[in-house]
This record gives structure tokens, sequence and C-alpha cells, in this order.
């Protein structure tokens, strides 16, 4: 372990000691004249950026005051300190009562006693507050037979489109977009600007899974990787596309992938482009153009994007003012408007519709919001996340990075592609195989 991770590994030590005493769901107060006056504490944690920090700090305090028997204890991390932070705090049994949690750390905690099983409890609560989720997008959050996680949002593979800069530039804007169009635009677009067609940074393989999507070889397939020779030649092809893009300029190249623990000290120079790469998460800012479409991308199948998760150490009344919150949190009209669609697109359908209707929702987003919906009445269901994914995506990356450095060919970085998630995949059936003889 470098020093660098030994220090934060220090602060959130120091952190847990100083508040474990507030964890837990205690309760300060006593019963007077048959009226229970104590005050419940609640801890909640999340990763994220300040925007994602004010607008949530200011919520807990909009309950506050609407519930003045409820006291707040908020922890706000950034992303990589807080999956340190939660192994810390479930090893000691003193996790918070309410975490933000992602697809891998609901896997994580799901099956080691740390996350309660909460969906009894929001069934019961939703017949008082009229609080509903599909079935199908409750059933993201079920992990090792529980429902670990509360669906907080979705997500899918998008680019948004800046159709004014095409304009200007006197570059086509097709109405249905494939990839030979796409690769096309953003050559015109970088000979006639000098910029990038496509803006993205290569931290995910998605454009590598709507590519084999539009070309008939999905690389996932009910979940699960799904690669086979024809699968290797167009893996050649996807790449030698990118290859070409990346040197001619039209697509914005990959960073060097660090390794864990060592930060890059240089600036990613800021470049504009017509098409951006992302999810409901990313280019935030440039959402607030109003020059600003949005278009999905093949195999764009909604995914689940966040939950919230609650401390199975928790009593069942401290559960319940848990949920309470959680329900008003992700259904009241004042806390849907206030965060938007930053955590992504609404996991309910009460709180879609009202930023549909809302006046305070950009042009992009709510382009957004009306690509899910068309998208779920012509293909409904949701996409499971691949197993390993983030494996995947960490190969893709590294490949794609040598790609463009010109260490490896399109086909080299096919190969590698493809030897690389199959020993993955290797490895996990031999493990599997021990487990279960020894079993």
């Amino acid at each position: 372990m470098n020093s660098l991770r030994k220090k934060r590994l220090s602060l959130l030590l120091l952190m847990l000691l100083l508040l474990s005493g507030c964890y837990g769901g205690i309760e300060n107060g006593s019963v007077v004249d048959g009226t229970d006056t104590s005050e419940k504490e609640i801890s909640i944690s999340w990763w994220g950026d300040e925007i994602r920090n004010e607008y949530t700090q200011e919520l807990l305090d909009q309950y506050e005051q609407l519930h003045p028997g409820i006291r707040f204890l908020p922890v706000p991390l950034g992303k990589e300190d807080y999956g340190e932070y939660l192994a810390v705090t479930a090893a000691a049994g003193e996790c918070p009562d309410i975490m933000l949690m992602d697809d891998e750390f609901l896997e994580t905690y799901a099956g080691n006693g740390t996350l309660a099983d909460c969906r009894n409890l929001f069934m019961e609560n939703s017949k008082e507050t009229g609080f509903f989720l599909d079935s199908e997008i409750w059933e993201l959050g079920k992990k090792e037979g529980i429902q670990a996680g509360i669906p907080v949002s979705l997500t899918m593979p998008v680019l948004y489109c800046r159709p004014g800069k095409l304009e200007e530039a006197g570059v086509e804007l097709k109405k249905d977009m494939d990839w030979d169009d796409l690769a096309q635009a953003s050559r015109s677009f970088q000979k006639k600007t000098g910029g990038p067609g496509i803006v993205c940074g290569h931290e995910s393989s998605e454009l590598l899974v709507s590519w084999m999507e539009q070309n008939d070889a999905p690389l996932f397939e009910e979940g699960r990787v799904n690669l086979n020779q024809d699968s290797k030649n167009k893996l050649t092809s996807f790449f030698s596309l990118c290859g070409e893009l990346m040197k001619s300029g039209g697509m914005t190249p990959p960073e060097n992938p660090e390794p864990e623990g060592i930060t890059q000290e240089t600036e990613k120079e800021e470049k504009e482009g017509a098409f951006y790469l992302g999810d409901a998460e990313e280019h935030r800012m440039s959402k607030e153009d109003d020059d600003m479409e949005v278009l999905l991308l093949s195999g764009g199948q909604p995914k689940a994007d966040l939950f919230f998760a609650l401390s199975a150490a928790l009593t069942q009344d401290e559960k319940k003012a848990a949920a309470d919150f959680l329900i008003w949190l992700l259904d009241d009209e004042y806390a849907v408007e206030r965060a938007g669609l930053e955590r992504g697109i609404p996991a309910s359908e009460k709180a879609r519709r009202l930023l549909e209707e809302s006046e305070k929702l950009s042009a992009a987003d709510k382009s957004l919001l009306q690509l899910y919906r068309k998208t779920q009445e012509r293909t409904p269901g949701f996409e499971k996340e691949p197993e390993k994914r983030k494996d995947i995506d960490r190969i893709y990356q590294e490949v794609i990075y040598k790609l463009y450095q010109g260490s490896c060919s399109p086909g080299r970085a096919a190969d590698v592609f493809y030897q690389d998630v199959q020993e993955l995949f290797t490895e996990q059936e031999a493990t599997d195989e021990s487990i279960g003889k020894a079993g």
C-alpha cells in the first residue's frame, strides 16, 4: 500500500472513531405523558462532487425542518475514498444507516450481512405514501437473494450531439445515425473545424458495446460476455476505426491508464466537439446548452445506475424512519426537482413525470427522459449489469491506449482484448469449480 493510500485510510479510520458513537440509528430522549420524545439520528453516506453535496445537504436540511424528530449525520466523500470508507466501516460493524451504492458495491456488501432486506419495508410504506417502482426495476436491486438496494436511478449510453456546431461546419446530421454515419460526420467535423467529432474518455467500453451490437455480434448477452471467432473479426474492425479516428483527430484519444494510487498531474485539454459520449451523469455543463440533442447508442438498453441501501444493524423502527426519508427523497416534488437528473434517470415513474413537466429541466435532460420513454415503449426491459464489467472496461482502456500509442495494431488489439477477457472468465470458472469440490 503506497503512502497516499495509507494516509487516506488513516483519515477514514479517524473519521470512523469520531463518528462511530453516532451510528446505528441511536435514539436520544424519553417518553413523556405517553409521547415518544426521542430524536432519531440517521447517518447517511454518499460520494459525489460539490454539486451533489450541495443539493443533498439542502434536502437533508429541508427534511429535518419538516420532521423535527429527525437529525442527519451526513458523510459526503469522493468516489475513491468512498470505497475504502465502506470497507472500513463495514468491517467494524459501524456502517452508516443509509448508504449510496452502485452495482459493484451492492454486490460486494449484499452477501456479507451488511445490508438489510428492504423490499417488504418499502412495499408496506408504499401503501401509505404511494411510492411505486416497477417490479422489473425492483429486481435490479436484488442481490444474494435479498432486496439489497432501493433503485435510485437508471442510465443509458447516449451521445450528446450539438447540431448547431455541425450546421456551422456544414456537416449533415442524419435522423437515424448508425456507426458509419457517426464516423463520417466526425471526420468531416474535424476537417472543417479542427476539433474532434467524438469526445469521450474511453474509461468504459460503451463505444465497443455499441459497435458490436450494431454489427450483430453483441459483446454481452443476458449479463454474460459473448465472444467467439466472429467477434474477433468485428473487434479488429472496431479498433481499426478507432485508431483511424484518433490518429486524424476525429476522436479524442484516451489518457494513460495510471497504476492504482498514482494520479496524473496534467489536466486534460478541453476540446469542443460535436458528439459527446456519456450517460445521464456526464457532461453536465454541456447539457445546459440549448443547442443539444440526445442520441441513443446501439445496444443502449437502460440499466441500474445508483441505489440506496440500509444497514442490517438497524431496528425495525429505525429502518422505517430511514425508508420514510428515502421515499420522500425519491418521490417528493421539491426533492425530485432539486436533484434533477444529476444522479441519473429517476427509477420512480412519478419522479420522471414530475421532471418531464418541470420548467427547471434543461432541454437536453427532457430529451433524455423522452428517449428513455421511447426506448421502453419500443423494447421494454432493463439490461442486467454484465459480469466483471469493470474488469472488461479496464482491459478495454489498456488496449485502446496501446492502440493510440501505436504499440499495437488493430488486429493485435483485438487479440489482446479477446484473450484477456476470456482469461477473466476462465479464472472465474476454475475458482467456482474449486469451491464446488471443496463444498
